[in-house]
């Protein structure tokens, strides 16, 4: 719907309860990032963020990008 008005879509995914940066939190949050991706949204709200969204690693950010140019292409 936002797209037919011309406004920004947002969309929330690829988070994970870990603490700190991995194999393991990769791979969920590159499974819950797939959904959010297909929709192709203009913003994409949760990379580099760990812990429930209290935590901003900038090696799981590093991560996220890799996995966010993954989905892109699929």
């Amino acid at each position: 719907m936002g797209r037919f008005y011309g406004l920004p879509v947002e969309a929330s995914g690829m988070g994970t309860d870990h603490h700190v940066p991995g194999i393991q939190p990769g791979y969920e949050r590159a499974l819950n990032g797939m959904l959010p991706m297909l929709s192709w949204p203009d913003i994409l709200v949760g990379p580099g963020l760990l812990g429930g969204s209290m935590i901003l690693s900038l090696e799981q950010l590093l991560i996220d990008v890799e996995v966010f140019r993954m989905c892109k292409q699929a």
